[in-house]
């Protein structure tokens, strides 16, 4: 008899428990839908755009930078209006001087120092933008390329107030 007791009180007491969880979510949606929030509109209300007017467009005149001699058609030839406009070929070692960009070496120790942000430091790591590294795991979300293959900075060493990242044979200190 004790047992059913026992289960009878703590059905009521879950019955009890699910009708206060959606008292209080009732509650809360009531309040909530009180508040002076902008609605997203309906199609019903949405505005409608005006069609597009071509004869609002401001008009855009363009000048001829070179005069032809004879702009009424009179010259006798299509080629004779447009010869003086004929662009000039550049030479072919300056047009391939133009297209090869020129060679910059990335300081990526100076990337790193720039973008990595310690945020606070443990005895055995610290937090680097908001991910906590320990002393000898690889910082994966700084690796970059150099030459053919991917160098992956490492932390490996934590000091007062900074660590020390190791990449490409180069090391970085990154402070608080």
């Amino acid at each position: 008899m004790k047992k059913t007791n026992t289960n009878t009180i703590l059905a009521g007491g879950l019955a009890l428990a699910v009708f206060g969880a959606w008292s209080l979510g009732d509650y809360i949606n009531g309040n909530l839908e009180l508040l002076p929030v902008d609605r997203v509109p309906t199609n019903q209300t949405a505005v409608i755009a005006q069609p597009f007017d071509v004869k609002n467009l401001f008009p855009v005149w363009v000048a001829s930078s070179t005069k032809t001699q004879d702009q009424s058609g009179e010259s006798g030839s299509v080629d004779d209006l447009f010869a003086s406009t004929k662009p000039v070929a550049p030479p072919m070692e300056a047009v391939v001087a133009d297209m090869a960009p020129p060679v910059q070496k990335t300081d990526y120790a100076a990337v790193l120092a720039s973008h990595m942000r310690l945020e606070s430091l443990a005895v055995n790591g610290g937090f680097i933008n908001g991910k906590f590294y320990r002393v000898g795991e690889d910082i994966a979300d700084f690796e970059y390329p150099s030459g053919n293959r991917q160098v992956i900075p490492r932390l490996v060493e934590v000091r007062a107030r900074s660590v020390i990242v190791a990449h490409g044979g180069k090391r970085t200190e990154i402070v608080l």
